[in-house]
């Protein structure tokens, strides 16, 4: 089999074929039709410079390779509108660090968590939560007044940081209230 942590092949022919591969090949686990559990799959992405020849295609597909994508590309006159990044929201309760790397607690989202998680433990309605955290004068991120659906799109924040938020020493003499 060949190197495939760091290659560089010429094909000398009608299309002067040239094809560097990634500087490491993923060797990832997976599964395929008709390859059993404890199998690997290794995957190789070649980089072309030209298209590739049936000489090239057939020489992969001896030593073992099967295609499984093709991916096209094409220069143009015409404005190419750039894709935008998928940004995610940071979830509530957390803000980004200064080294603009990692998550650390908001203190002013975590204290209106708990105060809803407290809430939603004395098993109050949802709209009920919300006419709560604004009458203590608890506003959302974009600093509008709660709503039912707004805390109702809290819920699965809640549930994820709920062991952090039970494990506080303000919630110590508060757990006995939750059901066994």
């Amino acid at each position: 089999m060949r190197d495939t942590l760091s290659h560089k092949r010429t094909w000398r022919g009608p299309a002067r074929l040239q094809i560097q591969s990634f500087a490491t090949a993923m060797r990832l686990p997976g599964y395929a039709a008709g390859v059993s559990a404890m199998s690997k799959i290794e995957r190789l992405r070649d980089v072309l410079s030209g298209s590739p020849t049936l000489e090239y295609l057939s020489e992969m597909g001896a030593s073992g390779w099967r295609l499984v994508a093709l991916e096209w590309q094409r220069e143009t006159d015409e404005e190419v509108p750039e894709s935008v990044p998928r940004m995610q929201e940071v979830p509530y309760g957390l803000q980004v660090a200064d080294d603009g790397c990692h998550l650390m607690e908001n203190a002013a989202e975590m204290r209106i968590l708990m105060a809803a998680v407290n809430m939603i433990v004395d098993d109050l309605p949802v709209s009920r939560v919300a006419e709560d955290l604004n009458r203590l004068g608890y506003r959302t991120r974009s600093g509008a007044k709660w709503t039912a659906p707004a805390v109702f799109e809290l819920l699965p924040r809640m549930i994820e940081a709920g062991p952090k938020i039970f494990a506080k020493h303000e919630w110590a003499g508060l757990r006995k209230r939750l059901p066994a």
